[in-house]
């Protein structure tokens, strides 16, 4: 028996019974379609639910059971032998999905908590141990949400990796390590790699002058907190010269830069500048090419008083002691592998002679003095004498003359033993005088 639906019987939906023939061949053609396919139907039903109607390309058709591999459960369905390839024909593992371009995997969720419990790899949140997902809601399940989550159930940390090797873990106790397993503190990070290397960087892109970056340290309990209590920070002096600076927080709360190494080398205490400045306490190691100077001092009303200025020549191994009234050097080599052209001291009883000794008091504070005044001595000695008269320094103050008396020691030597001479002199003329007389007497 052949039917055949092609709609020619005047009807676009015929509806035909066929009658239970043990054999027989239908033919379903589309309207005004070119040729005919044929399909065999199987000889047989099913004795029991649960088959699908499959066929062949040639059109015999057959019951295959349905469930041979996945099995329905209710509204499940699950699989437990073999498996599982999406977009590849022989997967690796139970699961595998592959994708030649574009994603291969999403798992989404929609509603308004569909972040919740939702996206977690390892099953519910009372029973997982690893999630990686979507915490919508505050205080669901991070307890902070909405956010990302990549969270740890179980008492164990979290490791990160590259080129199957560990590069950092989070601990499970909320330590960060990074190059190692170990960290000893909430945040380390470790190199086994010698020489010069940076082992934590901070960068900053803009270049202007005066910008700041670096590291804050707060406070998140009792009054003021979260509020930054001492920092250390690079600042940038000009261009690409940059400083270090280290700040503290005074009883008001108030952020003050303490100490800075600037961008010469110069460590400077109490002040952001190697020029001292104006009311300000201060102390300041500058380092120059031909030496150092250390500089203790304070800036009262506008000028600097009670300045001591110590500097030290590293070419000629000599230093110098400088304050606001006077100034003192010290030597620290007289070698004479030092020295060329050594010559005798000569006419040091005549220089000595010129000398104004005198007694003074000091404006400063009315304390008494003794010495010389440092233009009058380098009138005599200008060896002995630091500074010109009536000096000004770069900003404008007074430059004060100072007196080296160590110079004066050498001079005062020589006149005494010019002076020894001389008395020795006396003292044979005075003898032979003596004798003279002595021998007129007897006479």
């Amino acid at each position: 028996m052949a039917i055949t639906l092609d709609g020619t019987n005047g009807t676009t939906t015929p509806n035909v019974v066929l009658p239970g023939l043990a054999s027989g061949t239908i033919t379903l053609a589309a309207p005004s379609a070119a040729g005919t396919q044929s399909y065999t139907l199987p000889t047989a039903v099913p004795a029991v639910s649960g088959y699908a109607l499959t066929a062949t390309t040639a059109g015999v058709m057959s019951w295959a059971s349905a469930g041979s591999q996945w099995t329905t459960s209710g509204s499940n369905i699950y699989y437990t032998t073999g498996s599982v390839g999406v977009g590849t024909t022989s997967p690796a593992v139970s699961f595998e999905v592959d994708a030649a371009s574009g994603e291969a995997f999403r798992v989404a969720a929609t509603g308004a908590n569909g972040g919740i419990y939702s996206r977690y790899i390892g099953g519910s949140p009372s029973t997982a141990n690893f999630y990686v997902g979507v915490d919508n809601a505050a205080g669901a399940f991070s307890g902070v949400g909405p956010v990302g989550i990549l969270w740890s159930q179980s008492n164990q940390g979290i490791a990160f990796g590259t080129n199957n090797t560990q590069r950092a873990l989070l601990d499970s106790s909320g330590n960060l390590g990074v190059g190692t397993i170990a960290p000893n503190s909430k945040i380390e990070a470790y190199t086994t790699s010698a020489g010069a290397q940076a082992v934590l960087t901070l960068q900053q892109a803009d270049n202007t002058a005066g910008n700041s970056w670096g590291i804050d340290f707060r406070r998140t309990a009792g009054a003021g907190s979260n509020v930054i209590r001492a920092k250390i920070f690079a600042v940038r002096e000009g261009n690409d010269a940059t400083a270090l600076a280290f700040s503290y927080t005074t009883s008001g709360g108030t952020i003050t830069e303490g100490m800075r190494l600037d961008s010469s080398g110069s460590l400077l205490v109490g002040t952001t500048s190697s020029t001292i400045g104006t009311d300000s306490a201060l102390v300041a190691f500058k380092r120059a090419t031909s030496g150092y100077s250390l500089i203790l001092g304070s800036a009262q009303s506008g000028s600097v008083s009670y300045m001591i200025k110590f500097t030290y020549d590293n070419t000629t191994g000599t230093g110098l002691i400088s304050t606001t009234n006077t100034t003192v050097s010290y030597t620290t080599s007289s070698d004479y592998r030092l020295k060329e052209n050594v010559q005798p001291m000569t006419s040091a009883l005549d220089t000595v002679s010129l000398l104004k000794p005198c007694t003074y008091k000091w404006k400063v504070d009315g304390s008494a003095g003794q010495g010389f005044i440092a233009h009058e001595l380098a009138e005599v000695c200008p060896q002995a004498v630091v500074g010109e008269k009536d000096a000004l320094d770069e900003n404008g103050n007074p430059s004060y003359q100072g007196v080296d008396t160590s110079f004066l020691v050498a001079t005062l030597t020589a006149a005494i033993q010019e002076l020894s001479i001389k008395l020795d002199e006396v003292n044979t003329a005075n003898s032979a005088m003596a004798a003279r007389i002595a021998a007129l007497e007897a006479k």
